[in-house]
């Protein structure tokens, strides 16, 4: 898969794959950080980490500026810049890192723990709101799958 292919909602089986777990992103991950950073994983399957990894071996460049945005992530609780965006209305919770081309979309496990959930990943080629708003939507699907599980395994 290259990494330019954005995850579309047919890539993940909302009903089905319910088995729902986290994987750190090993990369970023230092004890000064205030937040874990997590790529969500269904069944055996992380889509973000496949997509960091085809990133990484196609645009090296790209995956660099990625990666230095997650890390500013890491470190700081209120990061609202060029880099960070919130979604607006229904996409509030829902955010986007950015740098160049790459987004990276994520939300913030409501248990308290400080850790950061990253769910998909575009690529940015032109301005298309209609993809955009499907990438926002496929993050805020993906929040509700991780939350409904986790009320599950919860007693």
């Amino acid at each position: 898969m290259s990494a330019r292919k954005n995850v579309s909602r047919k890539d993940v089986n909302l009903k089905v794959d319910m088995d729902v777990s986290l994987e750190d992103i090993i990369c970023v991950q230092d004890v000064t950080n205030d937040r874990r950073i997590c790529a969500l994983k269904i069944g055996k399957k992380s889509s973000v980490l496949a997509h960091l990894k085809d990133l990484q071996a196609s645009n090296p460049s790209e995956y660099n500026k990625i990666l230095n945005v997650v890390r500013l992530v890491s470190k700081h609780h209120e990061i609202f810049s060029k880099h960070v965006k919130q979604g607006k209305g229904i996409y509030k919770g829902i955010y986007e890192m950015r740098s160049g081309q790459v987004r990276l979309f994520y939300f913030i496990d409501s248990s308290g723990k400080a850790i950061v959930v990253c769910t998909n990943l575009y690529w940015k080629a032109k301005s298309s709101p209609k993809e955009q708003n499907q990438a926002f939507k496929l993050c805020l699907d993906l929040r509700t799958l991780y939350n409904n599980t986790k009320k599950i395994e919860t007693p």
